[in-house]
């Protein structure tokens, strides 16, 4: 959507990186939190769209276990916005775990 902007590719890169540090950060402060002891367990950002990049990913890394945040969207919001989450489940051969926003 940047390109397309006219904003410059340099710019974009950038951004793309700032945002992936930050992203990264906050993933890693969400996980020391969780208090997971000494479960085995691998986390991963990905760039890509929606279910095409997360099943991308699972047949390459062939999971036990997706496990996967909802919106919680439901009616006519979900049928305009879709759900990754639902697509996931009929797409992928593991087991997903969709855990919906708190209430």
């Amino acid at each position: 959507m940047m390109i397309h902007a006219g904003i410059p590719a340099e710019r974009v890169h950038q951004e793309a990186e700032r945002e992936f540090q930050s992203t990264r950060r906050e993933l890693g402060q969400f996980i020391q939190g969780l208090d997971l002891g000494e479960l085995n367990y691998n986390a991963r950002i990905i760039e890509g769209v929606g279910a095409d990049a997360i099943s991308g990913l699972v047949e390459q890394a062939k999971p036990d276990l997706l496990v996967i945040g909802t919106r919680g969207l439901s009616g006519i919001r979900r049928l305009f916005l879709g759900s990754v989450a639902q697509e996931l489940m009929g797409s992928v051969e593991i087991d997903v775990l969709a855990v919906p926003p708190q209430a």
